[in-house]
């Protein structure tokens, strides 16, 4: 969707003031040609990084390996505040990284809300063909994927569950 407004101006404003009410979420911008990016590391070694970076027209929030786009909404405000409410979320206990991975290469990561006493999946982000390319994407490997594990990547519980749009 091609906006008028500026997602990077959105993203710098709304973070700044929902990062200015808790402090204890540790943080760093970083400016590289047409993007602003807010990085917030890992506090856990099971934990995952958070970036949210943000150009003209798109905000991209990263988690570990998974992404997440917001470009469809209608205003670089409304993007912000959806993109700041999946951060917020993944700074809570209530949602959780999963990554699946065959031959110690992941190769899917889901995210998942506690909701009514169970995991629920909210999103999943992978790689299309993987067992199509395994043996060739991988020199030397067996025919087939070995065995696939599944490992659950620590949140980064570091704020108590907020209101939308709010870290």
């Amino acid at each position: 969707m091609k906006r008028q407004d500026d997602c990077r101006v959105a993203l710098k404003t709304q973070a700044v003031a929902a990062l200015s009410d808790t402090p204890e979420v540790g943080h760093r911008w970083s400016e590289e040609a047409e993007t602003l990016t807010l990085e917030i590391p890992r506090i856990e070694p099971d934990g995952f990084d958070v970036a949210v970076t943000a150009s003209k027209s798109e905000i991209l929030v990263i988690a570990g390996r998974m992404h997440s786009h917001f470009d469809w909404q209608s205003t670089a405000e409304e993007a912000c505040i959806d993109a700041l409410g999946l951060v917020r979320d993944l700074l809570s206990p209530g949602m959780r990284l999963v990554e699946t991975s065959a031959g110690g290469r992941p190769y899917r990561w889901d995210l998942e809300v506690f909701d009514d006493g169970r995991w629920r999946l909210e999103e999943s982000c992978g790689l299309l063909l993987y067992k199509l390319l395994w043996p060739t994407q991988y020199p030397g490997a067996p025919e087939h994927p070995p065995a696939v594990a599944i490992r659950c990547l620590a949140w980064n519980c570091c704020c108590p569950r907020r209101r939308r749009g709010q870290l």
